[in-house]
């Protein structure tokens, strides 16, 4: 008999099914209510999808209406959902009037840690949506909106209760019915759709290359310090592999040791790029000796200070502890020359 492959959480691709993977991440009780949901959502033609990083999208009427994420190992946060109720101004009142309100109130608005009145610690101070996106709904405008949770919902349920369910079935109800009486979207241009955007290395079309993405979206000095970079990865025999979406995957022998992201998440990120590491390897405080490209790592690692991402615990980065480190962990966004000699020298470092 053969050897079975260990599993890997970070190794997926859009032939992961849910309930497959369900059972790794959660205990029993978290587990039942996250199968009794997908089950639901299948039974209501909305099919959860596989997108990327232990997330799987529902779309409906050409949109996507409900996305259900897995916690990654060493996370503190369990499974959310995150349903996107792109018309719920339409059935505002059936909100109000159903008492949905305040499932709203409770779990709405992600804060940026950069917005009004937050900690201003956290995720880059570089990155584009530093400081969030102001929403309006139902009739309260909210300022300082996380860019990743701003596109089409404010919602985002962690670990929800038995009444938090119920009463987001019902939200998906009448978001159905609000899609049904608008024209279907045209979707033969969306790249989403036509699973081009989250392609995994594994699957049969051949994947663009990283320098043709990034002459389309990025131009100037982040243009050329991002393909100095690439031929530098080259140079030093590492390899370069698409992993989903505009995110290519920096492998030194098979294993990944960072990844490479362009343009990522919507147009409040338009023209941006960054450089991410995988922590593990990293905790140790003599792996660079230049105290001063340290100094540049840390001011980039993501900490969680609003409660809105998948944090982790306590971990230790070239011998500096961190508390509730992101799931993003480090990440150079938009980097200058300083941070682009840091990160060569950290992947120095770590190929040995």
């Amino acid at each position: 008999m053969s050897e079975q492959p260990s599993y890997n959480p970070y190794n997926q691709s859009r032939a992961t099914v849910i309930e497959d993977i369900i059972p790794r991440h959660l205990d029993d009780e978290s587990a039942a209510a996250a199968f009794e949901f997908v089950a639901w959502l299948r039974a209501n033609n909305m099919q959860p999808v596989w997108t990327n990083w232990l997330t799987w999208r529902a779309v409906y009427k050409g949109e996507v209406i409900c996305s259900v994420q897995l916690p990654f190992p060493g996370h503190l946060r369990p499974w959310t959902m995150t349903p996107a109720l792109c018309y719920a101004e339409n059935y505002q009142n059936s909100i109000i009037n159903e008492g949905l309100r305040d499932i709203y109130m409770k779990n709405t608005a992600v804060f940026c840690v950069h917005g009004p009145g937050q900690t201003g610690v956290g995720c880059s101070p570089n990155k584009p949506c530093a400081g969030g996106k102001t929403k309006t709904f139902l009739g309260k405008e909210l300022a300082g909106i996380c860019g990743s949770n701003c596109n089409s919902s404010f919602l985002k349920i962690w670990d929800p209760s038995e009444k938090d369910v119920k009463g987001i079935k019902r939200l998906l109800e009448l978001e159905q019915k609000a899609r049904e009486a608008k024209p279907p979207k045209d979707t033969s241009n969306n790249k989403e759709e036509q699973n081009d955007d989250y392609q995994n290395e594994n699957d049969k079309k051949a994947p663009a290359k990283i320098d043709e993405v990034a002459a389309k979206l990025l131009d100037g000095e982040k243009l050329e310090r991002l393909l100095d970079f690439v031929a530098w990865i080259k140079k030093n025999k590492l390899s370069l592999a698409k992993a989903y979406g505009n995110v290519w995957k920096i492998n030194n022998k098979g294993k990944t040791i960072g990844r490479i992201g362009v343009n990522l998440q919507g147009a409040y990120n338009a023209g941006a790029w960054n450089i991410g590491f995988n922590l593990d390897g990293l905790h140790d405080g003599n792996l660079l000796a230049d105290e001063r490209s340290k100094e540049i790592a840390w001011a980039n690692v993501n900490t969680c200070k609003g409660g809105g991402c998948l944090q982790r615990p306590c971990r230790t980065i070239l011998g500096r502890e961190f508390d509730r480190v992101c799931h993003g962990g480090l990440m150079f966004w938009n980097p200058g020359a300083a941070d682009m000699e840091c990160v060569r020298q950290l992947i120095s470092a770590v190929i040995g």
